[in-house]
């Protein structure tokens, strides 16, 4: 399960409230991601040239990256010409 990194504390409880109404289905997919835009800092976007760098160090393919078969520390959504990938995960190694 990936880990989100919330703007503060108090967003975070109430991020963590809105995903058990979502879950619940008190709040639809729309309104979600409204709470995920207020409560959660944004992914940050890597250059060609960082995703290889990244790549390198970590010992993955161009095929285990795109498919997102990645270990959980590495998290990312492809993008037309660039891969975003959490920071906040990456800051740690």
């Amino acid at each position: 399960m990936k880990r989100e990194q919330h703007k503060s504390r108090l967003l975070e409880a109430v991020h963590e409230t809105a995903q058990d109404l979502h879950k619940l289905g008190f709040i639809d997919k729309r309104t979600m991601r409204e709470y995920d835009v207020l409560c959660v800092n944004p992914i940050s976007a890597y250059s060609a040239e960082q995703i290889r760098s990244l790549r390198e160090r970590y010992r993955l393919s161009q095929a285990v990256m795109a498919s997102g078969s990645i270990p959980a520390s590495l998290p990312f959504r492809s993008g037309k010409s660039e891969i975003s990938i959490r920071a906040d995960l990456l800051s740690n190694s």
